[in-house]
């Protein structure tokens, strides 16, 4: 079970499942963006939605124009959002399918980018992902990109792309690729985070993805920093 504090009285639990992405410390910061920067409801996509805590978040925030609309490759966690949803008063359609193919033909005010952007050889030997698939490329910036590129139809007039963007990816690339695609693009959040303990004995690893430009990260007083930043991008 997966807890969410949302007030100093209510917390919302959402249910786990084996294979279907549980929310890290990136998707709290995605939330607290988000909800720092919108102030109106609107139609919502919580794109790569997990186990539906994003969304459902968001949702009880009084930012999502009811329904919610979620989707994820795996149907396993299209089935346990629905179950979350249900069980935090979130009404949902929810859609397999991978990043926008479920949604031919519909706009949203707010697109929110929840999909693997980590390094693809980081994923297979870090903590978030066991069990789960990532085929994010060796830069971790292939999902992501196809997101941001495939983004700009399905947003309303006005609408926003909200996305993360890790150091343990390739954060100019998704940054040049944005300002291709958006006529404005914002960071809204930056925040560093120690490397996990258990990518510390693949630390050869990250250095040659970094020497090779795949990945950022600092080291520095014995310690290894990396970071989330959160953009919203949107054209006028």
């Amino acid at each position: 079970m997966y807890k969410y504090r949302l007030s100093a009285d209510v917390t919302l639990e959402f249910e786990t499942r084996e294979g279907v992405f549980f929310p890290t410390s990136t998707s709290n910061v995605l939330i607290e963006a988000i909800r720092k920067h919108t102030s109106q409801p609107g139609k919502l996509l919580d794109l790569g939605c997990g186990i539906g805590v994003v969304g459902t978040v968001l949702h009880r925030m009084g930012l999502v124009s009811p329904p919610l609309f979620a989707s994820d490759l795996g149907t396993d966690a299209v089935k346990v959002t629905e179950q979350n949803c249900a069980r935090n008063d979130c009404p949902v359609v929810a859609r397999p399918g991978g990043l926008f193919e479920p949604w031919a033909g519909s706009k949203f005010d707010y697109i929110v980018d929840d999909v693997s952007g980590v390094a693809e050889e980081i994923a297979n030997v870090s903590p978030w992902f066991r069990g789960v698939s990532c085929r994010s490329g060796r830069d971790g910036a292939e999902l992501v990109v196809k997101v941001i590129r495939e983004a700009p139809p399905h947003l309303e007039k006005n609408g926003k792309l909200f996305f993360p963007v890790l150091s343990l990816s390739n954060t100019l690339r998704l940054v040049e690729e944005a300002r291709k695609c958006f006529s404005t693009v914002e960071m809204l959040s930056h925040r560093n985070w120690p490397l996990p303990d258990e990518l510390m004995p693949h630390l050869d690893l990250l250095r040659r993805l970094r020497d090779d430009g795949c990945i950022q990260f600092e080291e520095k007083y014995g310690m290894v920093l990396w970071y989330t930043d959160v953009y919203v991008a949107h054209n006028c």
